[in-house]
């Protein structure tokens, strides 16, 4: 869709994932110095989990992941 794209009223085009990626938007673009993320990975249609920990790994501000252990 690129930027210019129709998204839909509660975002109804987008996939799985996609709502949760907007709203994560603000405060990726914030100037604060510490970023809190809750089950990043979490959501179908993101990005894969290991690009997206690497992703936050190399923001240089301090990240706090929150997230649930996986299966055993």
């Amino acid at each position: 869709m690129g930027l210019h794209g129709w998204i839909g009223e509660p975002g109804e085009r987008l996939s799985a994932g996609g709502p949760a990626r907007l709203e994560a938007a603000p405060a990726l673009l914030s100037p604060a110095s510490i970023l809190l993320v809750e089950e990043p990975t979490a959501h179908p249609g993101t990005a894969p989990a290991e690009r997206t920990v690497d992703l936050l790994a190399a923001d240089p501000r301090t990240v706090l992941m929150v997230t649930q252990p996986g299966p055993v």
